[in-house]
């Protein structure tokens, strides 16, 4: 796709979307700027989820449990209290979390074992800027510096008051300055 627009592009990912393009960039992909919105990588291995994550996900959704890879993803994975998982099975946008479950196992294909992948960041020559939340979870501020640390063009920042569900009106100018730079 970036052959077909010109070759060369400047390439966004928000959480396990950053991973990808994370990854993506660490392969060679013709990018010329990176911009990573809280890639969910955790220094902290008692932060990680389940290292069988992917196995379980794919089960329940093949045995037709998708509700429940929704809520493993809720409080295993991302480890929200099981109470907002219980509310969240009353809200009118749950149908939705349950149609897309079947994917919720490749975001963890693409993280691997949630570790900071300081070795591939070593790869990453291009410009980088790590965006996180003032609000969001305590562990993306470390997680981007870790990044930072190890790849040679990067710098991160935090958008304050902002969580792991950010403002688009808070995001866009912070990207927006970062790539005309």
């Amino acid at each position: 796709m970036i052959a077909a627009a010109g070759g060369k592009a400047h390439l966004y990912g928000s959480s396990s979307g950053a991973g990808l393009a994370f990854e993506a960039a660490a392969a060679g992909a013709p990018v010329d700027k990176l911009v990573l919105w809280e890639p969910p990588y955790n220094l902290d291995p008692a932060g990680r989820p389940p290292a069988d994550s992917v196995e379980q996900l794919d089960r329940m959704v093949a045995e037709g449990r998708r509700g429940d890879a929704a809520e493993f993803f809720m409080t295993q994975m991302v480890r929200l209290p099981a109470d907002f998982a219980a509310f969240a099975k009353t809200q009118p946008w749950w149908p939705a979390q349950e149609a897309i479950a079947h994917t919720l196992a490749y975001d963890a294909r693409v993280m691997g074992d949630y570790s900071v992948p300081t070795a591939t960041a070593a790869r990453v020559t291009v410009p980088t800027m790590i965006l996180t939340g003032g609000a969001s979870f305590p562990f993306f501020k470390p997680t981007a510096e870790a990044l930072v640390a190890a790849m040679p063009d990067a710098r991160s920042a935090v958008l304050p008051e902002q969580q792991h569900n950010v403002d688009p009106t808070v995001l866009g100018p912070a990207i927006a300055e970062f790539l005309k730079a």
